[in-house]
């Protein structure tokens, strides 16, 4: 099944993170996001943009209508401090093109890093 997402969001983030010459295009959930040394901060989810923000901001703005926690898929918990804005039109980000760069900011912080994926044990004999 491939993945729910507004193209007008990528288009929007596309001509807005041109500015960032160090933003790459990521996949995440099989939908169109971006990142900063492999870490991503933003993706088109479903019917908004969903974003990485910094816990302290992450519950600000959980009380605007417009903000919803991330939950993929049928899960039930918030993932993280992730983030989904739903706007009717992709001119209107425009107004969140400070937490765009907050959330890119914050991917490159020790807090904001993905979680170390642990090594394997090795069993002793």
């Amino acid at each position: 099944m491939p993945a729910d997402y507004r193209e007008d969001i990528v288009e929007f983030l596309e001509n807005h993170l041109v500015h960032f010459p160090e933003v790459a295009p990521k996949k995440i959930f099989g939908h169109p996001g971006f990142c900063l040394e492999n870490r991503v901060f933003a993706f088109a989810y479903e019917d908004g943009l969903c974003l990485k923000l910094p816990r302290p901001l992450y519950t600000e703005v959980l009380a605007q209508e417009e903000f919803r926690p991330f939950m993929p898929g049928n899960d039930t918990r918030p993932m993280g401090t992730w983030v989904v804005i739903s706007r009717p039109d992709a001119a209107d980000y425009d107004r969140d093109l400070e937490l765009i760069e907050t959330a890119m900011a914050y991917v490159m912080t020790e807090q904001g890093a993905p979680p170390q994926k642990r090594k394997p044990r090795i069993k002793k004999k």
